[in-house]
């Protein structure tokens, strides 16, 4: 399904090649606080099912940082003051919510929220900006990926 970003109006646009996309990638980025600042994701699912959803997890350098560089020099963020940190997932369709809390490790690429039967229409996936001190949240990209009917 075709998904779009929304709310972000007070995160940070960044550009850089380890972040998702195909002509050009970039993400948001904000700094850990309390939860109150959030992006979201929003899909039509054409259908009902079962779908996987994956978010994207930029390259983290051996510092605990995500690095890039753009027309404006060169610059990192640390994904976490503390030797874990998580980033929380709101997972919302038809009324109904699921939160999900990903450990972020040196792992890259997409990342498995987790299978939801989710009925056609309109989905979202909520990051808040939830973490530990020192944290920078990454907001880069979301997928859903149709698995099965749910009609059993």
């Amino acid at each position: 399904p075709n998904a779009f970003m929304t709310d972000f109006s007070r995160w940070t646009p960044v550009i850089g090649s380890s972040f998702y996309g195909y002509i050009i990638k970039s993400a948001f980025n904000i700094t850990a606080g309390k939860g109150d600042m959030t992006v979201s994701w929003k899909a039509d699912l054409e259908k009902s099912g079962l779908y996987d959803i994956y978010v994207y997890i930029p390259r983290i350098n051996s510092m605990g940082m995500i690095s890039f560089s753009g027309t404006f020099g060169s610059r990192s963020f640390g994904m976490s003051g503390q030797n874990e940190s998580n980033q929380q997932y709101t997972i919302e369709t038809m009324g109904n919510s699921e939160l999900v809390s990903l450990p972020i490790d040196r792992e890259i690429g997409w990342k498995l929220l987790g299978s939801f039967d989710l009925p056609a229409g309109t989905s979202t996936i909520t990051l808040s900006n939830e973490g530990n001190q020192g944290q920078t949240i990454c907001a880069d990209a979301v997928k859903w990926v149709y698995v099965e009917d749910n009609q059993r």
